[in-house]
């Protein structure tokens, strides 16, 4: 049996906890407090889903490069990112670039930790 240590543990349940994604439905409300509209809402989550499909590769060969470690730094910094874009703008513009932050927390994490 493999020993767990307590890092490992924080880790799962950091994991399990931010993958629930409880503060989505608040993303939502966040920007219609910001005056989007519900189409621009729309557009800002079909850039996230689009790409999503061009970056899923290049993120993957980044990951291979730099290693784990590394791409789980960079994906914890392109979250940070995203969200201080979120707080300190207020242009649909810069939505986007924060809505691509955001994607790429989640494209660079290790593939084992996604769920």
């Amino acid at each position: 049996m493999i020993k767990k240590d307590k890092q490992f543990r924080k880790f799962q349940m950091y994991g399990f906890l931010k993958n629930l994604r409880f503060f989505e439905p608040f993303l939502i409300l966040f920007f219609i407090s910001s005056g989007l509209s519900y189409l621009q809402i729309g557009i800002l989550y079909s850039i996230k889903s689009i790409a999503t499909n061009i970056l899923e590769i290049p993120t993957g060969v980044i990951a291979d490069l730099y290693g784990r470690k590394k791409s789980m730094l960079f994906s914890m910094i392109s979250y940070i990112i995203s969200f201080l874009i979120f707080y300190f703008s207020r242009s649909f513009y810069l939505y986007i670039l924060a809505m691509i932050f955001f994607l790429l927390e989640k494209l660079l994490e290790p593939v084992h930790t996604r769920q």
